[in-house]
């Protein structure tokens, strides 16, 4: 029984970091989309810090176009 309950609690724990790597690989594109990349390096550096909280990356998500590049920008420092 306890064999099954650690199974249990690992594999819900695999399934919550395999969900986390989609949605950061997810910001990372949309990112990329208006003009955030590994070329950019101080708007890129912006894509990290966002990446460090899931409720800014879901406001992140949730933005317009311009909105995600104001929200990198203010993470990443530029224009401050």
């Amino acid at each position: 029984m306890l064999q099954n309950i650690w199974a249990s609690r690992q594999k819900a724990l695999q399934d919550k970091q395999q969900a986390l790597a989609a949605k950061i690989e997810q910001v990372q594109a949309m990112a990329r989309e208006v003009g955030a990349n590994e070329t950019t390096l101080d708007l890129w550096i912006g894509v990290l810090q966002i990446i460090q909280s899931e409720w800014v990356m879901a406001f992140f998500m949730g933005s317009a176009p311009e909105g995600r590049l104001a929200i990198i920008k203010h993470y990443a420092g530029v224009g401050n």
